[in-house]
C-alpha cells in the first residue's frame, strides 16, 4: 500500500496474522422460534454484533454449522456480501452461529489486539483495498482467497493496545457529546412547543424534560 509505516511496523496479510479464518457453510439453514442466534450480515453494523433482529437455529443445526470451526468470544465475523467490510467480535455473553457470506477470523491473542483489527477493517485505507479486490456489477462481494491476501498494518502488540485504549476513550466522547446534543435538542423542541401552546392556546403531548 501507498501508505508509510513507522519504521517498527509492517504490513502482513489477514491470513499471515490469524490463526485460522474459514469461510461459512452456504446451504440457507432452517430457522427456529428459538435457539442460537444466527448472525447474518444485516447484524453487523459499524463494528457492533446486533441480537434485536437475529434469526434462530436448532442447537443441532448450531453443531452441524459449526464442524469447521465452533464461534468462541473474541472471533471476528467479517461480512463478503451485503455489506462488504463490516466486522464484530462474538462477545462472552452470546452463544452464536455462522451466517452466510460471513467469515471468521480468529487471531493468535498474545500477538494482534481484535479490536484493533475492527478498526483497521473500518479505517479508509483498508475499505479502499476491499473495493480494489471486490468482484461483481451490482452487489459488490469478494472472495474468500482475497480477504486472505488483504494487508493490514502490524504495530507490536503493546502499541495495539495503546491506540486501541486511544480510540476507545475517543468513541466514548463522541458518544456523550452526541448524547448531550440530542438533550438540548429534544429540550429546543419541548421550548419551542410550549411557546406556541401559550401564544396559540393549543396545547401538544410532549416528552418531559427536567
Amino acid at each position: 500500500p501507498e501508505e508509510q509505516l513507522p519504521k517498527h511496523w509492517m504490513w502482513a496479510s489477514l491470513l499471515e496474522v490469524s490463526k485460522v479464518i474459514i469461510d461459512c457453510d452456504h446451504k440457507t439453514p432452517t430457522y427456529t422460534d428459538s435457539g442460537v442466534h444466527l448472525i447474518r450480515t444485516t447484524d453487523i453494523r459499524n463494528g457492533e454484533m446486533r441480537f434485536d433482529a437475529t434469526k434462530k437455529v436448532s442447537w443441532e443445526s448450531y453443531l452441524a454449522r459449526s464442524r469447521r470451526l465452533t464461534p468462541q468470544a473474541g472471533d471476528i465475523f467479517f461480512t463478503r456480501e451485503a455489506p462488504m467490510g463490516e466486522a464484530a467480535i462474538v462477545p462472552n455473553e452470546h452463544v452464536v452461529c455462522l451466517g452466510q457470506r460471513l467469515m471468521l477470523i480468529r487471531l493468535f491473542p498474545e500477538l494482534f489486539n481484535n479490536k484493533f483489527l475492527v478498526y483497521v477493517i473500518q479505517s479508509p485505507s483498508f475499505q479502499k483495498r476491499l473495493r480494489v479486490a471486490a468482484i461483481g456489477m451490482t452487489v459488490k462481494h469478494i472472495n474468500v482467497v482475497e480477504v486472505e491476501n488483504l494487508v493490514v498494518p502490524v504495530p507490536p502488540k503493546a502499541e495495539q493496545d495503546r491506540i486501541v485504549a486511544i480510540v476507545d476513550g475517543l468513541f466514548r466522547m463522541c458518544d456523550y457529546y452526541a448524547e448531550q446534543l440530542s438533550r438540548k435538542q429534544r429540550i429546543a423542541t419541548n421550548l419551542a412547543t410550549s411557546a406556541v401552546a401559550n401564544l396559540t392556546g393549543i396545547t401538544f403531548e410532549q416528552e418531559e424534560e427536567p
